[in-house]
């Protein structure tokens, strides 16, 4: 009986956990240009949009973007370790709003019951020489 009520216990919170996750479909990319279109789950519809921007953003830079050919490696690595390390380069980036500057295009596509789909593209090129400005990245991997 408990081992029962363990696996029902365990296949709840897993199943609470992935309704509340992301979801990032690659759709294409042009000359540095990254094309995503990113679903969140439980988000106002007045959030949607930048939330989605700054998940884009930790997507590339801690997880990658599957599918795609050139960012499919994450470009800092897998180690959340480098943002606390950096941490005052990505506070700036954040506060004072500097996200937006990497941004070609944003748009809500789909909203419906705290779900939403949000259209992104991404200069993802310009991003790098900013992360190689700031010695965060180099083109053979991190400093």
């Amino acid at each position: 009986m408990i081992k029962r009520l363990t696996l029902l216990t365990v296949c709840f919170v897993f199943s609470a956990v992935s309704s509340w996750a992301q979801e990032f479909v690659y759709e294409g990319e042009s000359n540095g240009v990254l094309m995503l279109s990113v679903s969140e789950f439980n988000v106002k519809k007045s959030d949607a949009v930048d939330k989605a921007i700054k998940d884009s953003f930790f997507q590339i830079l801690f997880r990658g973007i599957p599918g795609s050919k050139e960012y499919q490696r994450p470009l800092l690595g897998t180690d959340e370790n480098a943002a606390k390390a950096h941490n005052e380069y990505f506070n700036k980036m954040i506060g004072d709003g500097r996200i937006y500057t990497f941004v070609n295009y944003s748009a809500l596509n789909y909203y419906k019951r705290k779900e939403a789909v949000v259209k992104v593209s991404l200069n993802v090129r310009a991003l790098v020489q900013d992360l190689e400005k700031h010695n965060l990245y180099r083109r053979f991997g991190l400093y």
